[in-house]
């Protein structure tokens, strides 16, 4: 379901539930597959997360509430 709430400073935010959206075509398709087909690249300003943030970052994703 879609939804839009106005906030009192004007803003919108619109939510929606990923069974709103059409099925993927052909062509989405071959674009993910195309994708997790390339390999991670890093800059040396934005190295690898680490394994301890990235499972600090799962956590805290588990944990949260929806407001």
């Amino acid at each position: 379901m879609k939804s839009t709430v106005t906030m009192p400073d004007g803003r919108r935010i619109t939510t929606m539930e990923l069974t709103d959206l059409p099925p993927l075509s052909e062509k989405d398709v071959a674009q993910i597959k195309a994708a997790a087909a390339r390999p991670a690249v890093y800059d040396a300003d934005c190295p690898p997360i680490p394994d301890e943030m990235a499972a600090a970052i799962q956590q805290a994703i588990r944990n949260r509430t929806v407001m």
